[in-house]
């Protein structure tokens, strides 16, 4: 009987520790808020970070600027260079992307946003700028897996080419197969007050962008840009025909729509005409 009342205690005890080893230990619910909060605050101060990382390269841009050094830009050009080369590193971070750096803006550092929110684009007027416009864009684009950047003027002109690149105004999704494609719009300035629109067709491609691809036909002959350039009379207001230039997209019916310039003796001019291109099987025709 002794021994019945043992193995009973023994039994019972066994019991116990199995389920003290098979049920969970008693915690603090887990709190996904507290978790998630912890990491924004991580990633925020990574941000806030580079972003003053990148208000001294900017500083040291306009101070260059400021100083008026007779070099023809040389020094401006190199600082620069040196905030792009950091931009594009600080930008190519996944963990930048949801973040817009708005004290940029103090330096006159603007952004523009695709329709789709996956490209962004940084711009700014390079501080060398005469009549000839020199603008910088940045462009950040999210595949969801990965960040790519690139400088826009990489993409438009050759390395040695000195020539105005324009602002990027707008931006449009165009397609994800095979790649993703966006419509880029823009507008510039000749040395002269000679303004200017173009359209382009961004690709990213292998991880890597390109506006290389014929993706207009214009006059029957396929080009990588659409481009047009009107000339600025004494008795015109500039701003007038800038307005008048712009080159427009219908997201909805994929058409682009481009006022007509004709080459007169007083130089080229709007005629108050448009053309129209339409979106079809990858160019606007």
């Amino acid at each position: 009987m002794r021994f019945y009342a043992y193995l009973m205690i023994l039994l019972a005890g066994f019991m116990l520790l199995s389920y003290a080893c098979t049920s969970p230990a008693k915690q603090q619910p887990h709190n996904v808020w507290t978790s998630s909060k912890a990491q924004h605050d991580t990633s925020l101060s990574y941000v806030l970070k580079q972003e003053n990382i990148l208000l001294k390269y900017a500083d040291a841009v306009q101070k260059a600027a400021e100083a008026n050094a007779d070099d023809d830009g040389l020094m401006v050009t190199a600082k620069e260079n040196e905030l792009i080369k950091n931009m594009l590193k600080i930008f190519s971070d996944q963990r930048t992307f949801s973040y817009n750096f708005p004290r940029l803006k103090n330096f006159n550092i603007g952004l523009v946003y695709s329709n789709d929110q996956h490209l962004k684009i940084y711009y700014w007027q390079s501080l060398y700028s005469g009549t000839m416009w020199h603008v910088q864009n940045i462009l950040q684009f999210n595949t969801g897996q990965k960040i790519i950047v690139a400088s826009f003027k990489n993409l438009y002109q050759q390395p040695d080419d000195d020539g105005p690149t324009p602002f990027i105004s707008k931006a449009y999704h165009l397609a994800n197969t095979p790649m993703p494609r966006y419509l880029l719009l823009c507008y510039g300035q000749m040395s002269g007050i000679e303004p200017y629109e173009a359209a382009h067709v961004l690709d990213v491609e292998n991880g890597h962008f390109t506006i290389n691809k014929k993706s207009f036909l214009v006059n029957h002959k396929p080009d990588n840009e659409l481009y047009i350039a009107a000339n600025v009379l004494e008795d015109q207001d500039a701003d007038k025909i800038r307005e008048a230039m712009h080159i427009k997209y219908d997201s909805t019916n994929k058409t682009l729509t481009y006022p007509v310039i004709k080459e007169t003796a007083k130089g080229n001019m709007l005629t108050g005409q448009t053309y129209m291109l339409k979106y079809n099987k990858a160019m606007f025709r």
